[in-house]
């Protein structure tokens, strides 16, 4: 038997209908709405100064004194000032985590999202509904939109649905820096408003403040719950770590030992640190498991390997992961970049690997109108954190809300998304965020290589990686192929390169 409504962990519904909220779930009631919530999802009311119910943060918030998922939180602001939006807004901004906030005002009635969207939302184009995923939005009117879903090839292309679209025909997703009008039900985007909020700044200013962000945002979860976080051999996970390392007794670390580079980065690690650790192997999901899965998420993303370790993991810790950390240092940058001015909605689309078709097209391009004004790399970055977070990573929590306390990445923070944005462009070509995040720490745990082997391994498996992925594994046929021995001693200068940049540090 498969999952129903009632089953979707950590999900919601906001209605005018009671007749879409699933049974058994939990009901709040404001003006002429309706939020329906999993049992498994938190509730934070919200306050004024007068003592006034102003709405909801539903999900896993972290306030700026570390309480994480409070019952209550009082905002300073009396609802007869005229700048009371800004004032919210401010305070909102404030608050870190993964959820989304429900506001009633005299003036206004707005649903905002946490600063990377990754309790993802959708809404219906026709009817007044929002919801956590298209699962939960019935087809009257809804249909499959089998169009958009042939041009992505989905659920089995490991795309995702840009710019706003699901695969349900008048359904859209409410992308991060927007808040859902729900007077008149439009989309709005609340930051950045211009290129003056991406002002550059001291780039040791700006690390220090993602840095002591980072600890304690960690810290504030540590406080409640203990944890699962990721070792690999990448960045992210590394500055989670650097971010820890004077309160790592509650967590239990994790490395998914499909990668030979992140298990041998991730023994060193342990080993330095004396770190409470396991190795889980990566699995495929079986059929029902994938359809689960697929039900959790609304169809809104294609499932891969790299999920099936969800399962095995302790459902009494809650995880933490390092999405979000790729804002911070170039993930769409290119070095075609530097001399442009100008980039078209079907770049765009080419560097996300979509295909610029029909309304694909039409919707990167009105997105693309919202930030026109900012620099070229301003709107990669904002298109990194507003389409692949918002509309790929977001989604995808979803399917694993039922195998922890909760979900959430420590990167979602305003203040720290702010900081990655305004760091020194030179900088950020220089990958540095991450190695001076480390330096902070400890510095031996920024002498590590990221994604790549350390000591003696180094060479030959970089040499195996090269063969391996160049031709299948037969020496014979390596041997037999002069082109392939060519570009590998073309490759070796790049290969001891990374070495002197170490070095240089």
């Amino acid at each position: 038997m498969g999952l129903t409504k009632s089953d979707l962990n950590g999900q919601f519904v906001l209605t005018q209908d009671a007749q879409f909220i699933p049974e058994q779930w939990h009901v709040q009631e404001k003006n002429a709405w309706l939020l329906g919530t999993h049992p498994s999802l938190p509730i934070t009311h919200v306050y004024v100064a007068n003592g006034s119910h102003i709405g909801w943060i539903i999900g896993y918030s972290i306030t700026p004194s570390g309480d994480f998922c409070p019952s209550q939180l009082c905002f300073p602001v009396d609802l007869h000032e005229p700048n009371q939006e800004k004032i919210i807004e401010t305070n909102l901004y404030e608050i870190g985590g993964r959820f989304a906030a429900i506001f009633f005002t005299d003036s206004f009635s707005r649903f905002y999202l946490d600063p990377s969207g990754l309790l993802a939302t959708v809404y219906s184009e026709n009817i007044p509904l929002v919801a956590s995923t298209p699962s939960l939005i019935d087809s009257n009117g809804h249909d499959w939109d089998e169009e958009i879903i042939k041009i992505l090839r989905m659920p089995n292309s490991g795309l995702w649905y840009p710019s706003g679209l699901t695969p349900k025909k008048n359904v859209a997703r409410l992308l991060p820096n927007h808040f859902l009008d729900l007077s008149n039900w439009k989309s709005v985007r609340h930051w950045p408003k211009s290129p003056k909020d991406l002002v550059q700044g001291k780039k040791e200013d700006l690390v220090k403040t993602i840095f002591h962000a980072l600890k304690h945002n960690i810290s504030s979860v540590t406080n409640h719950y203990p944890l699962h976080i990721s070792i690999t051999a990448g960045r992210d996970s590394r500055m989670l770590l650097a971010s820890i390392l004077e309160n790592r007794e509650k967590i239990l670390f994790v490395t998914f030992s499909c990668s030979s580079v992140d298990s041998h980065i991730a023994k060193k690690i342990v080993y330095k640190y004396g770190l409470n650790h396991i190795f889980i192997d990566s699995e495929y999901f079986n059929t029902n498991q994938r359809e689960d899965w697929l039900y959790r998420t609304g169809y809104c993303s294609s499932p891969s390997g790299s999920i099936g370790y969800l399962p095995h993991l302790d459902a009494n810790r809650a995880l933490l992961n390092g999405i979000g950390g790729e804002v911070g240092r170039s993930f769409y940058w290119r070095q075609r970049d530097k001399t442009k001015k100008y980039i078209d909605a079907k770049e765009l689309l080419h560097r996300c690997h979509i295909p610029a078709d029909g309304k694909i097209l039409k919707k990167m391009q009105d997105w693309l109108l919202e930030v026109a004004d900012f620099n070229v790399y301003a709107i990669l970055d904002l298109m990194y954190l507003e389409q692949r977070l918002g509309c790929w990573a977001a989604p995808e929590q979803y399917g694993g809300d039922n195998c922890s306390i909760s979900m959430l990445s420590p990167f979602s923070d305003r203040k720290i998304f702010e900081s990655m944005l305004r760091l020194p462009i030179e900088y950020r070509w220089k990958q540095q965020l991450a190695f001076d995040i480390c330096q902070m720490a400890d510095t031996e745990l920024a002498s590590l290589p990221f994604n790549d082997f350390a000591g003696s391994l180094k060479y030959p498996k970089r040499m195996i990686h090269f063969f391996t992925n160049t031709v299948p594994y037969k020496t014979k046929l390596v041997m037999t192929r002069p082109d392939i021995i060519q570009r590998f001693l073309r490759s070796l200068p790049s290969i001891i390169r990374v070495d002197l940049k170490q070095v240089k540090r």
